[in-house]
């Protein structure tokens, strides 16, 4: 439910529509909350740099761990323009 929360909120706020599919549910503990958080961001740096009308957000719970998917299908960045610090090495 937080990251379903979470992406009403971006529709909301941001005009741009978020598709939430989740497969399983589990308890909403520490880690369940920072996964959730971590979520919301994604969404929202998809709706704001992708330049698109939707974001989709595929949740999977298994028996030993939460998966989360964010993807808003638009123009992308060049890695070439982001500082050294923030790029992981090739």
């Amino acid at each position: 439910d937080l990251v379903e929360r979470a992406a009403d909120e971006v529709e909301a706020d941001m005009g741009v529509r978020v598709e939430v599919v989740r497969v399983g549910d589990c308890a909403a503990d520490d880690a369940a909350v920072a996964l959730g958080q971590a979520a919301r961001e994604a969404i929202v740096n998809a709706a704001k740099h992708a330049h698109v009308d939707e974001v989709s957000v595929y949740i999977e719970v298994g028996p030993d761990e939460v998966a989360v998917f964010v993807r808003g299908r638009g123009v992308g960045f060049d890695p070439a323009a982001v500082a050294a610090p923030r790029v992981a090495p090739s």
